[in-house]
């Protein structure tokens, strides 16, 4: 600051630095005039007592800048919220502190029910005042339409040509009006968020929405959905059509989506199933069909803190989407949750369809139709909304009706006893595998699998005094099996006798012994009966496989013999470790292969593989917390043979390894 006189009066310039955009210092400054001598002094005292006094707030802001830098972050830090600007605006920023998080949403609509979250990055004075300016411009529409109409009825002297001008006219307004509001650039496409809560586990809730056969039950605005290509153990590629949406005043075109769906599990117990739209080759825009575009979300299943109550889960659905075509229209007239509204009820449905798990169903009879042969069909409807159709009296049916539960368990198989208690074992559903199609040779596509040929009727843990102890296990379970101890002894790897039949002392059992690793000689045997007894004849490529195998030699059984693990729950590193690729067992451990008249025994030698060795060991330890699904299927390798179908399956649920059965020595 300096002070110069001149002539009669005085100026002051008060020169400072600042930093331009291109972080070049420049000097700026700002004069000033004084009459008097006096005045002037006032001026300097004045400006210094100033500057000072901006020094010492400024040192102040640096120092309290200096001590935020040396203190580490801690937890309970809000995270960052997403920039307005960043293409997904706090889509899953969930996790934030609430009062934070909910300063970017505002209630757009309650509907049946439902909170509609709408996003507003710029709070919600802005938002309000965007609606309000989207409101006027809604008006003009509709005001521009009648006064035209209005106009129009009263040029002619004709009722007939005044109704046909009159409808013209105001479709032409609505035309013009619609083509002036519509963007010449790109649309800001906001975001919208709805929660229910679900009476259900985060696993049953994540199991339903993965379904593809039952996502139209409960996503309203879907018509059909189906995989298209398996990226990876935590994503695939989906195709989506969706059904047509009414918006005023026409119906919409439907649309059509092909997203890629990652999923994951966290260490809460919390799901995140995410969507997001991408090109597929396999996937052309069909006829008549509007290809949209899903811009980032998905759903968020998150369970209780305290379960009081009943299991429930709370549900929360984030999307941003762009119905692309003429519909961007209705963006700019302030109608974007009416777009959106269809796909927004899902939560709805999904409440709704796990509910139904919680009441009993009765189990209806309906007399059908007499054959000609004087016996009749049934149609039953079951506990699980499914109906079946089977004859009443048929020589090759089991004598008994299964059916899955909301759960994707197989209930209502006749269960024997056996060491394991039945809480820590179930049937899972042959459908939630992937199996190879009837054109796999062709296309490489995997497939749902058709209801297991075998059907899971016991789980055993045992454990022996001798290593060698542990092979050919079913030769020793004569209770289980009804065996004749004369025929227990055979045990071979290949042999011209006929294929095992189901004797007079009890049905033919396959029996898959797992042989653990370590030292108190463990043995978790699965014991499985058909589904029908004429599994071995009924001339189906699985038929002609299983005899293949059972009558094959050891490099045949080993060539086919394949397992599907998946960890149903359990922690991202037993997740990652146990892995869900389907795997050859005989080419990877030593398989032995044990038959007799009435069971079949495949002995799974889990210790000789150093790598499975060391993963069983790791998941020894957490079993109690662990729920793992496994699959035995007989890969096909011809066209013949496809397409593939479960031998069997079992569900391994919080299993305690201390609590075994320990066989005396013979």
């Amino acid at each position: 600051m300096c002070f110069s006189p001149a002539g009669p009066g005085h100026i002051f310039r008060i020169t400072f630095v600042v930093e331009s955009v291109e972080k070049n210092r420049k000097d700026r400054f700002v004069e000033l005039g004084a009459k008097s001598e006096e005045s002037a002094k006032e001026w300097i005292h004045a400006l210094e007592d100033a500057v000072r006094s901006v020094r010492e707030v400024m040192l102040h802001q640096r120092k309290l800048k200096d001590d935020a830098t040396d203190i580490a972050p801690t937890q309970a830090s809000v995270p960052r919220m997403l920039k307005a600007d960043e293409d997904v605006v706090s889509l899953f920023n969930l996790d934030a502190d609430n009062a934070k998080a909910e300063q970017g949403w505002w209630l757009a609509r309650v509907e049946e029910g439902l909170r509609i979250m709408q996003e507003c990055p710029f709070g919600h004075t802005v938002a309000a005042s965007v609606m309000a300016q989207k409101a006027n411009m809604m008006n003009v529409v509709i005001f521009s339409a009648t006064i035209s109409a209005i106009l129009s009825f009263s040029v002619t002297y004709s009722i007939i040509n005044n109704m046909l001008i009159c409808f013209v006219v105001a479709a032409a307004a609505i035309s013009i009006s619609c083509l002036a509001v519509t963007p010449s650039s790109g649309v800001e496409i906001p975001s919208f968020r709805v929660s229910q809560v679900v009476h259900g586990s985060p696993t049953a809730v994540f199991r339903l929405l993965m379904n593809c056969k039952r996502y139209s039950r409960w996503d309203p605005a879907s018509a059909n959905m189906k995989v298209i290509q398996e990226l990876d153990d935590h994503a695939d590629v989906v195709y989506i059509t969706q059904r047509p949406n009414y918006l005023w005043p026409v119906w919409q075109k439907p649309r059509d989506l092909v997203l890629m769906r990652y999923w994951r599990r966290e260490e809460d117990g919390s799901f995140f199933v995410m969507y997001q739209s991408i090109m597929h080759p396999e996937c052309r825009v069909r006829h008549n069909y509007v290809r949209a575009n899903f811009l980032g979300g998905g759903y968020i299943i998150a369970p209780q803190r305290v379960q009081n109550g009943g299991v429930r889960s709370l549900v929360t659905y984030v999307l941003r989407y762009d119905p692309c075509g003429w519909s961007r229209i209705y963006h700019q007239l302030g109608m974007d949750v009416d777009l959106v509204l269809p796909m927004l009820r899902s939560v709805i449905g999904i409440r709704d369809e796990m509910s139904g798990a919680d009441f009993i169903i009765p189990n209806v009879t309906i007399p059908a139709a007499v054959a000609d042969d004087g016996k009749s069909d049934t149609t039953t409807i079951d506990s699980s909304n499914r109906i079946s159709r089977r004859p009443s009296s048929v020589s090759e049916d089991v004598g008994y009706q299964t059916f899955v539960n909301a759960n994707g368990v197989v209930v209502g198989v006749p269960r024997l006893a056996t060491t394991l208690s039945n809480k820590m074992w179930a049937e899972p559903d042959a459908s939630m595998f992937m199996v190879r199609g009837r054109n796999y040779l062709n296309d490489k596509k995997k497939v749902a699998s058709a209801p297991a040929k075998f059907h899971l009727v016991g789980v055993d843990l045992l454990s022996f005094e001798k290593p060698i102890d542990r092979y050919n296990v079913a030769s020793k379970q004569t209770d289980v099996l009804k065996t004749d101890p004369t025929s227990s002894n055979i045990t071979s790897s290949a042999s011209s006798t006929p294929p095992p039949r189901p004797t007079a002392t009890g049905k033919f059992t396959f029996v898959i012994n797992m042989i653990v690793p370590g030292s108190d000689n463990l043995c978790m045997v699965f014991y499985f009966h058909p589904a029908k007894d004429n599994v071995f004849n009924d001339e189906s490529a699985f038929s002609e496989l299983l005899n293949d195998f059972i009558e094959g030699d050891d490099l045949f059984r080993n060539s086919r013999f394949k397992l599907l693990p998946t960890v149903v729950e359990g922690s991202f590193i037993i997740r990652q470790s146990v892995g869900s690729k389907p795997t050859l067992l005989g080419n990877k451990l030593k398989c032995q292969y044990h038959k007799a008249d009435n069971y079949f025994e495949v002995d799974v030698d889990i210790s000789s593989n150093s790598v499975a060795n060391s993963v069983v060991g790791m998941v020894q330890g957490v079993t109690k917390s662990l729920v793992v699904d496994m699959a035995f299927l007989l890969e096909a390798q011809t066209e013949e043979e496809l397409p593939e179908v479960l031998l069997g399956a079992v569900r391994l649920d919080r299993v305690a390894l201390d609590r075994t059965f320990r066989v005396p020595r013979c």
